[in-house]
């Protein structure tokens, strides 16, 4: 795992750019299956993130990159592991 003190993420990284045919799908109907099936999700996922987690060994200080597969779920858990207190 990187340090958060390294350098920081390249611009143009995270939410799709308003007006984008990805932030269109993701802000309608797109998003709104992935809101409605959340539980399915987080449920099919759940039992790879133990196992995930324990193998990063995810330290406070540590940089923690959301892929994008899931709801979130697992990236919260990873980013609260890597929160130092601030």
């Amino acid at each position: 795992m990187k340090s958060s003190s390294e350098a920081p993420a390249p611009e143009g990284l995270g939410v799709p750019k308003a007006g984008s045919s990805a932030h269109a799908g993701w802000a309608g109907e797109q998003g709104a299956v992935w809101v409605e099936h959340q539980d399915r999700q987080d449920a099919m996922l759940g039992s790879f993130t133990p196992p995930l987690l324990s193998a990063a060994a995810i330290r406070p200080g540590d940089a923690v990159l959301d892929v994008g597969c899931g709801c979130g779920t697992t990236s919260l858990q990873a980013a609260r592991a890597a929160s130092t207190g601030c």
